[in-house]
């Protein structure tokens, strides 16, 4: 039997789906090897996945359900032949006792037994049930990540001295940080938890990265963009196709606040307003992008550099509709700020010089931190 499974068909009893659920999160031993499955139903769409424990990446199943049951397949192309082929299949029936048995059927006609029961999370040990990530999770990815394992690669020095660890998921080999030195145990504390949620959470996007017939691929790549006694400023550089074959890619700016590792918008750090900011993507708060941020950037940024805010090469600076909306992330020497334009054409955003120094921020900068 394969590690990789190019195809299953499931058939499920009519008492499956006599019940009113829309999901069923299954754990148990296909031959010898322990999987879990997952089967889920939109309107009269049915579509399943699984995952063999010691891989844990997922294997995606579409199929229909009827009074004789469900029919999942999952595909593999053959490029000769212009289509989808099923090669292997799988018989599942539920049990009276709740147990769900049946039989996988590889591409030789080989048979091995199945036996799966239901996910139960609170029969799990959970090596991480004290992150709010992991108890969002259905109990299929709870019991895909209960025994993740983080090894430790390599430690690195980062503004002259901060010590920062990067540590490897040993089955996705998906890199993320922690900090050590440089910091008080709480903060220390504070900022590993956050880190180790987005780790876990990006380890679980590699897993599920796919679709039917499409096993998906997704990379990550992280870099500090700014690290001080109060904040944390980290990018993260995401690769994936789980969908389709065509590649896309995204860079997550994130910022921390080092005593507490809460994540930080723009306004917490920088306000240009009065009274007390508001939440983000509020009405006050789109209000307030429109009318005060917007031009007070554009404003500092031709102070700052009044030839390249100049309108060339079909690039327009110098207004401040690009402004409201910016990427944005520290650095050592400023604030970042990305222009975007609205449209189609973006070849325009987020020139490389548009830093403004923190000593420009100064009046606007939020006096818990420091720069």
């Amino acid at each position: 039997m394969r590690a990789v499974i190019v195809s299953i068909l499931v058939f499920v009893s009519i008492n499956a789906f006599a019940h009113k659920e829309y999901f069923y999160y299954l754990r148990g031993t296909l031959g010898n090897q322990p999987i879990a499955l997952k089967i889920e139903q939109y309107d009269e769409m049915w579509f399943a996945k699984f995952f063999y424990t010691n891989i844990k990446k997922d294997i995606f199943m579409k199929g229909t359900c009827d009074s004789l049951g469900c029919r999942f397949s999952t595909y593999q192309w053959q490029a000769a032949e212009g289509k989808q082929q099923v090669l292997e299949t799988l018989s599942l029936v539920e049990q009276p006792d709740q147990t769900w048995q049946g039989q996988w059927v590889d591409q030789n006609k080989k048979s091995y037994p199945l036996t799966l029961r239901p996910i139960k999370i609170d029969s799990i040990q959970h090596l991480y049930c004290h992150q709010p990530v992991i108890m969002a999770m259905d109990p299929y990815s709870y019991f895909r990540t209960h025994d993740l394992k983080f090894i430790k690669k390599k430690s690195e020095v980062v503004s002259g001295k901060f010590k920062i660890d990067w540590y490897k998921e040993n089955i996705s080999g998906l890199i993320f940080p922690r900090i050590r030195r440089g910091f008080t145990k709480p903060q220390r504390d504070s900022v590993n938890k956050t880190l180790e949620s987005i780790h876990i959470k990006e380890v679980e996007n590699y897993f599920s990265c796919g679709g039917v017939g499409h096993p998906g691929e997704y990379t990550l790549k992280t870099e500090f963009t700014f690290v001080s006694h109060s904040l944390i400023g980290l990018s993260k550089m995401v690769t994936y196709n789980c969908q389709s074959e065509q590649t896309n890619g995204e860079r997550i700016n994130l910022t921390l606040a080092v005593d507490n590792g809460h994540f930080l918008d723009l306004e917490n750090i920088f306000w240009m307003g009065s009274g007390t900011p508001p939440p983000a993507e509020s009405q006050s708060w789109y209000e307030y992008r429109y009318k005060i941020f917007g031009s007070t950037i554009e404003k500092i940024l031709d102070q700052l550099y009044p030839e390249k805010m100049k309108p060339q090469e079909g690039c327009r600076y110098d207004t401040p509709d690009v402004w409201q909306f910016p990427t944005w992330y520290l650095t050592p020497t400023g604030l970042f700020v990305g222009s975007f334009a609205p449209g189609i054409d973006h070849s325009c955003d987020a020139p490389s010089w548009s830093i403004i120094p923190f000593e420009k921020l100064k009046v606007f900068t939020n006096p818990k931190f420091k720069f």
